[in-house]
């Protein structure tokens, strides 16, 4: 999240989640904290005001608070931090009547045990046909370069670059967590979905206004077009390895991990072509179902003993 960022001053309506968040922060529980707490904790408050401030507190909800979470999935120690944060206002906000349930039961963050399941091939095609509000190209993006959705809002048009007669994408500055430089190989179906896109200075996925996505709220405004778009309903509360949720942006990441798995890359090649570490490879690739990855494994087998007899 960049540092110093400006966020707007809201003006919150009365029995707002918003105004739940601003009543705790001025508490004496809050203010009994240390110094270093306060600071920590102001930071993420303020940026879930922002973003969930306008709910009534009635209606907020974990679902509303996992959304906002899954919207900084990038960063997980502010992911952690924040939850933390709004369980304290939980806490405070219950026993004193200013919420009627806890809006952060069952909210997760990256590192735990749930993670961000990857979505199947029958979940992206329904993405990229149904989706709204520009993210048919955000989906198209993000399954096949497998990038942090902050880097695909990023990614703009002369960033292009042939290496060896294969386009692939510069990552502009080097990834947005690593700073590490990242050269993308675009695979043929992404080549081909690209060829049909308007092409304009300026990044490639943008908003229906054609403006450049905010790296910071395209996750959640990608929640509101999940949850209020009747067509993506089979998208929302996915059975998965005994959890219930609904399908990321982040997901994606995950779902290309798989698919180079399944199509018989190695972890090694996997980590150089999506840009992140071996082991956290490994925890993407986990979902993957042992019968197909098996079958992936031994047609690799067959065709590289075919490869060594010729």
């Amino acid at each position: 999240m960049p540092s110093g960022r400006i966020l707007r001053v809201r003006t919150l309506k009365p029995e707002s989640y918003g105004q739940v968040i601003r009543a705790y922060r001025s508490s004496p529980k809050f203010l009994a904290t240390s110094a270093a707490t306060q600071i920590s904790w102001n930071r993420e408050l303020e940026l879930a005001e922002e973003h969930l401030g306008h709910i009534p507190n009635r209606d907020i909800c974990p679902g509303d608070v996992q959304d906002f979470l899954d919207g900084i999935a990038d960063y997980p120690g502010k992911q952690k931090v924040a939850l933390t944060a709004l369980r304290q206002v939980d806490k405070w906000a219950l026993v004193r009547r200013k919420l009627a349930t806890p809006a952060t039961f069952g909210c997760e963050v990256i590192g735990s045990d749930g993670g961000h399941i990857p979505w199947t091939d029958q979940q992206v095609a329904l993405g990229e046909r149904c989706a709204g509000d520009g993210f048919s190209r955000v989906i198209t993006l993000g399954v096949h370069t497998g990038q942090r959705i902050s880097d695909l809002a990023r990614m703009c048009w002369n960033d292009l670059e042939t290496v060896e007669g294969r386009v692939g994408i510069n990552v502009r500055g080097g990834q947005k967590k690593t700073k590490r430089s990242q050269w993308i190989p675009l695979t043929k179906e992404l080549s081909a979905a690209m060829a049909t896109w308007e092409r304009r200075l300026g990044p490639i996925v943008v908003t229906p206004a054609g403006a450049a996505w905010n790296p910071d709220t395209i996750s959640t405004r990608w929640a509101r077009e999940r949850d209020g778009n009747p067509a993506l309903a089979p998208l929302r509360n996915i059975e998965f390895e005994g959890m219930v949720k609904n399908l990321t942006l982040h997901g994606l990441r995950a779902t290309a991990c798989v698919r180079l798995l399944w199509a018989g890359a190695t972890t090694r090649q996997i980590s150089d072509m999506v840009g992140m570490s071996e082991q956290t490879v490994k925890g993407y690739t986990r979902f993957a179902e042992q019968k197909r990855s098996a079958l992936a494994g031994v047609h690799h087998m067959d065709r590289t003993t075919n490869e060594r007899k010729a």
